[in-house]
């Protein structure tokens, strides 16, 4: 019998693999019409292309849904009322995704200022064949420097509740093809979950507006999926460094309360408490992770205040 070409409403018409599920692309995007424009265009150029694109924007004021409309015309567009920042934006576009996936299909998600090779979706899921049941991140490397390892998985020392590199700095051709290195943390620069795990585990944290990558991994872990860095799938940022934006050499007194309280930084308070409540079933452990993160986040804020005599 001939197969059936697929039309899920939002992506491309093709005829379905008999070896995988289906692909659900999720991107978030906010007045980055140029990034997002390019996003869509790597996705349509891939080898194996998503079968289906959802795009959540949060109420962009340059004309995103208006251009995306008119180039991409089978991209699903949901619109935010421009309070969802990016994690619940990726809520939501997980939410429109598993109104037609099923379990054996996936959820990529994908930042808007990716630059992906046409390849990168194929090589995502030749190791997810590779890694059955695993939630598997890509390399990043920057755009600039494309051949070193900017993220190559993260180590989690939970007694301490820090975090360490793994093998950042070093070069893709030091590793043999078809690498994934196990992680404890991912983000949301090209990641690959099964729809299963996000069944089981649980979506993006509404709790969470801005910066919910740690709570939804540490979920998903918990859960019993395995986290894990594919190195022959690389997205490149334009980021020099992955959370260099949260070093700040200096702050002001007066900084205190967009350091702990406001949404999109990465000393939010209300970012720790939630991520340290996803973190581990055991409550004692909760409030523990939750103390010393809030320790490590005054002691970074606090000696880089910088107080100004005031002079007459």
């Amino acid at each position: 019998m001939a197969k059936e070409k697929l039309d899920t409403g939002a992506g491309c018409n093709r005829e379905p693999c008999a070896d995988r599920g289906l692909v659900f692309a999720v991107i978030a995007s906010y007045n980055r019409v140029a990034f997002t424009l390019d996003m869509l265009r790597q996705l349509e150029q891939q080898t194996v292309p998503p079968d289906a694109v959802i795009l959540v924007d949060d109420a962009s004021t340059d004309g995103t849904v208006e251009q995306v409309k008119a180039r991409f015309p089978r991209v699903r567009i949901v619109c935010g009322p421009g309070d969802w920042f990016w994690c619940r934006s990726m809520h939501m576009g997980v939410r429109e995704a598993l109104k037609e996936a099923v379990p054996g299909d996936f959820l990529l998600m994908l930042n808007d200022d990716l630059q992906i090779r046409p390849d990168f979706v194929e090589r995502l899921l030749a190791a997810a064949r590779l890694k059955p049941g695993c939630v598997l991140h890509a390399a990043n490397a920057p755009v600039g420097n494309p051949d070193v390892i900017q993220f190559g998985g993260m180590k989690m020392d939970w007694g301490k509740v820090t975090s360490s590199p793994i093998n950042k700095g070093r070069l893709f051709s030091d590793f043999d093809a078809g690498h994934c290195e196990p992680t404890d943390c991912v983000w949301g620069r090209g990641l690959l979950v099964p729809v299963e795990a996000v069944l089981k585990a649980g979506n993006y944290s509404w709790r969470i507006p801005h910066r919910g990558d740690n709570e939804f991994a540490f979920r998903l872990a918990r859960y019993g999926f395995p986290l894990v860095v594919a190195y022959d799938a690389v997205a490149y940022t334009h980021d020099d460094e992955l959370g260099a934006a949260w070093i700040h050499p200096e702050y002001r007194l007066k900084n205190f309360g967009s350091f702990f309280f406001g949404v999109r930084s990465n000393g939010s308070l209300r970012t720790a408490f939630w991520t340290a409540m996803g973190c581990s079933t055991a409550w004692w452990y909760r409030i523990y992770f939750f103390f010393m993160t809030t320790c490590r986040l005054a002691g970074h804020f606090f000696t880089h205040v910088r107080i100004r005599p005031k002079f007459r």
